[in-house]
């Protein structure tokens, strides 16, 4: 007698390898844009950085003494609008188009879940005594973040810790 169909236990191998290999593509997926999101998050802070040399850059040219950056601490966008206004066409200069905004779009609740307290959207951090700055962020590929600072990725033009970030 020739046998036409599977059996049932064939049936139920072949799903159960289909749902594995179907569950290591999904937590690739995951990998990626955890790491995507955290590559974004570093090209954000880079291009304020950029805009913040040439702020520094132009008061040195036009021979303005003072404080070349603005002087502000929060989050970024909207808890430095110094920050915003000394950068984009508002001051006058355009520097950056806008503040960047983080790229994970965090849906529910009011702080953002990579458990830093910043707003939704506003993963990014901003502090400055108006002679040096630094600008930080959580990356969730990065669980841990030290005590008291602006997040576990930094930028900074000083080597001093001792500003007070609203992390």
């Amino acid at each position: 007698m020739k046998r036409r169909a599977f059996t049932l236990v064939e049936l139920l191998v072949i799903l159960t390898i289909i749902g594995i290999l179907g569950s290591m593509v999904a937590l690739s997926f995951a990998t990626i844009s955890v790491h995507t999101r955290d590559t974004r998050r570093k090209a954000d802070l880079d291009a304020v950085a950029s805009a913040l040399k040439q702020v520094l850059v132009d008061s040195a040219t036009t021979g303005s003494s003072g404080a070349p950056y603005p002087v502000a601490s929060g989050f970024m966008p909207s808890g430095v609008s110094a920050l915003a206004t000394a950068l984009t066409s508002v001051g006058g200069n355009h520097y950056i188009d806008a503040l960047p905004k983080d790229p994970h779009n965090w849906v529910g609740g009011a702080t953002n879940s990579l458990g830093d307290g910043a707003p939704v959207d506003e993963g990014y951090v901003y502090a400055s005594n108006g002679k040096n700055y630094i600008l930080g962020t959580n990356l969730e590929s990065i669980t841990t973040a030290p005590p008291n600072d602006c997040g576990n990725y930094q930028l900074a033009n000083t080597a001093s810790s001792t500003y007070s970030c609203p992390l």
